[in-house]
């Protein structure tokens, strides 16, 4: 019986070995069932699938053989089956847990766990466990609460099928999913036409594919490289300089500043890129950010080693109607400062000096404030 998976049917591992080809047919299959052999599975997760997230997995699960069966209970187990293997964590009353993982694809911890259950030697064990970026892609796994007796009965009334509605029920191939690029002002850049000084900021996410999980951070590093030209010959090749680096980021959300250099200026070109990730697949980002034959997403900057500067302020304190522009005018343009008060007028025309190198300012954003006594119609 197999209730919790939503279906009548019992999957049973089987393995056969032949020296040629062909087919295997089974005939006059007997099933016998016993009684007094029972075991339950608790799945205490928020995660739809098995993640090599960091996350540590908890399955609570009860194990007891009953003593009208005449035996006891010999070992517990918890058992993952694909359509190409199992897996099993084991808890023997007499030498405590083990695994049969061939390939490491689980990390049972220390901190499992297991008490008394029932009135014959039952156990409740408590499973933590961590799932290894090794498990490759399984569309769907089931689990197994197993009770081995000792006459060799197993009881498996207990489990779960794991298939998700969203990805695979394991998945192991992350990459970068969203990208931002901000300059030192905290404006949105264009990462084909960036403006900045030497520091950038870079906002977005790490994400396994095709579900909103994030890889475990041990298990990849974040970089920053620019780019360069070697002339070889008649051949110009681009190579690329790290900068920046850092290890991967807590729940796959990285708001990283970075300096690009004191020698940083004019037009310049780097990549931001995922790597060391190793026994899944890197995803490249999306074609959005035109990603490289290395999965980086490239930004040109350019880069202003000045900060605008503001030389004055200046009022203007011709006649009303008279045109500012006009040479005879120029001597009528006063500089104001932090303390300085003009006398109200229905027009105040202000003239702003300001520079910046190698590229003056398009625009800038003054802000007036008027006298309270003046704002006569108290508008501010």
């Amino acid at each position: 019986d197999n209730a919790n998976t939503g279906s009548n049917q019992m999957m049973i591992p089987t393995k056969t070995s032949a020296d040629t080809g062909g087919r295997l047919i089974f005939t006059n299959i007997e099933i016998m069932t016993a009684a007094g052999y029972d075991s339950s599975l608790s799945w205490n997760s928020q995660s739809e699938g098995l993640y090599p997230s960091g996350e540590v997995y908890e399955v609570v699960t009860t194990h007891e053989v009953a003593q009208s069966t005449g035996a006891t209970l010999e070992n517990a187990r918890l058992r993952f089956s694909t359509s190409s293997e199992s897996i099993y964590l084991i808890y023997d009353p007499s030498a405590g847990f083990s695994t049969i993982d061939d390939n490491s694809y689980l990390n049972l911890l220390p901190s499992s766990s297991a008490v008394g259950y029932g009135s014959n030697g039952g156990k409740e064990i408590t499973w933590k466990f961590t799932v290894n970026r090794e498990w490759n892609d399984e569309s769907l796994v089931y689990v197994f609460s197993e009770t081995v007796a000792t006459d060799g009965v197993v009881g498996m009334l207990g489990g779960i099928t794991i298939n998700p509605s969203i990805g695979n029920a394991v998945e192991n191939d992350a990459g970068i999913t969203e990208f931002e690029l901000y300059n030192s002002a905290g404006e949105l850049q264009n990462i084909d036409a960036a403006y900045s000084n030497q520091e950038i900021r870079m906002v977005g996410k790490i994400r396994l594919q095709d579900i909103d999980i994030a890889p475990d951070p041990t298990a990849y590093f974040l970089v920053v490289e620019e780019r360069g030209l070697e002339t070889d010959g008649e051949n110009t090749n681009i190579t690329w300089t790290e900068i920046a680096n850092r290890t991967g980021v807590i729940a796959g959300e990285y708001d990283w500043t970075i300096n690009l250099g004191l020698f940083a200026s004019g037009e310049e070109t780097y990549r931001f890129r995922m790597t060391g990730y190793d026994g899944g697949d890197m995803i490249c980002p999306g074609s959005e950010y035109n990603p490289d034959g290395d999965c980086g997403i490239r930004f040109n900057v350019s880069i202003d080693q000045l900060d605008p500067n503001l030389i004055a302020i200046q009022l203007y304190e011709g006649p009303d109607g008279s045109n500012p522009n006009l040479p005879e005018n120029s001597d009528k343009w006063t500089t104001i400062y932090d303390d300085s008060w003009a006398p109200p007028k229905l027009t105040q025309q202000f003239r702003i000096v300001a520079t910046d190198n190698p590229t003056p300012p398009a625009s800038a954003v003054m802000h007036v404030w008027v006298e309270y006594d003046h704002d006569a119609n108290g508008n501010g």
